[in-house]
């Protein structure tokens, strides 16, 4: 695959380290201050899936409440998190990047 670097390989012999994997943006979702609820559902192209990046807006302050994102097939869900988390998301301003690639 390439010169320099890790090469690998899935069970059929086919390469799958890409280094920099290829995605294409289908979606822009702005979530407002304390949103923790939402379904949003795209077009997923077979053989693909879909992903998201999690860009916050405004200033780095404390925001009571979390949420959770998670995928289910094509659609988004945002849903309610508990207070006390460290690994759930705050539910502060944002805008999710959506996008699909290769499953």
């Amino acid at each position: 695959m390439s010169d320099f670097g890790f090469a690998s390989w899935d069970e059929n012999g086919n390469p799958n380290n890409y280094g920099i994997k290829p995605i294409s943006v289908i979606g822009n979702i702005s979530l407002a201050n304390g949103q923790k609820s939402g379904t949003y559902s795209f077009d997923v192209p077979d053989g693909y899936k879909l992903g998201f990046i999690v860009v916050p807006t405004g200033a780095s302050i404390y925001v009571e409440g979390r949420r959770v994102i998670t995928i289910s097939g094509n659609s988004l869900i945002i849903s309610g998190g508990t207070n006390n988390s460290l690994n759930q998301l705050q539910a502060g301003a944002a805008h999710l990047v959506v996008f699909v690639e290769v499953a």
